[in-house]
């Protein structure tokens, strides 16, 4: 439960309070932690993420692009598995063009698609290359 106050003031400085309580139910489909996972490796990137849609096929998207929002890299995935965290997405840090993309801070948009229920997600993440 959630409760909203709202005050506002006239040009005579007179009060006026209203207050609302509302109670937020979670409408997002899937379940995300609260950080995603990202193994950094020597030679790759490995994306984890957590869901609650075990069994069902996903459709799952990773982007990488600049801060710009110039989009260096995309992968395409379908995964179906019993266990709820995926593993399967791996980068080798190049981008769409096969070229290997400069140091520096990026954002990547990781999108999951469930083709049972066709409810789907996104979160946007900061990704750090040194």
């Amino acid at each position: 439960m959630h409760t909203i106050t709202f005050k506002a003031w006239d040009a005579y400085n007179n009060l006026v309070t209203a207050k609302f309580s509302l109670w937020c139910l979670a409408t997002n489909p899937f379940l995300f932690p609260t950080c995603s996972i990202i193994q950094i490796l020597v030679n790759y990137t490995q994306f984890w993420f957590s869901h609650n849609k075990p069994f069902e096929t996903l459709e799952v998207q990773v982007q990488v692009m600049t801060i710009t929002g110039k989009i260096v890299w995309t992968k395409n995935q379908t995964i179906s598995s019993a266990e709820t965290i995926c593993r399967e997405i791996t980068w080798d840090g190049k981008d769409d063009f096969g070229d290997k993309i400069g140091k520096g801070v990026y954002i990547y948009k990781l999108t999951v698609k469930s083709s049972l229920s066709n409810s789907k997600t996104e979160k946007y993440e900061k990704l750090v290359i040194l």
